[in-house]
């Protein structure tokens, strides 16, 4: 017998948690007590991070002038520091 399904270790410790706010992470799609769909905050960050790099990626004029203020910001600071 092979070693023991660490998703069902998951399923069984949901079980015996008695937190009301508990979630069980041994599904594929959280739902909230309504049935709707709850996304953990952590994907949200996430799904942000990506959107505002999928931007920068596709836009030469936004990534050429965030990197131009970026050099300028790390002059600005570097200059108030001596």
């Amino acid at each position: 017998m092979g070693p023991p399904d660490p998703i069902l270790g998951v399923t069984e410790a949901f079980k015996k948690d008695t937190n009301p706010q508990k979630i069980n992470l041994g599904v594929g799609a959280y739902r909230d007590d309504h049935g709707k769909p709850y996304v953990l905050p952590s994907v949200k960050k996430v799904n942000v991070c990506c959107y505002a790099l999928e931007i920068l990626i596709s836009n030469d004029t936004v990534l050429s002038s965030l990197l131009v203020n970026m050099v300028k910001f790390q002059v600005l600071n570097h200059q108030h520091k001596t």
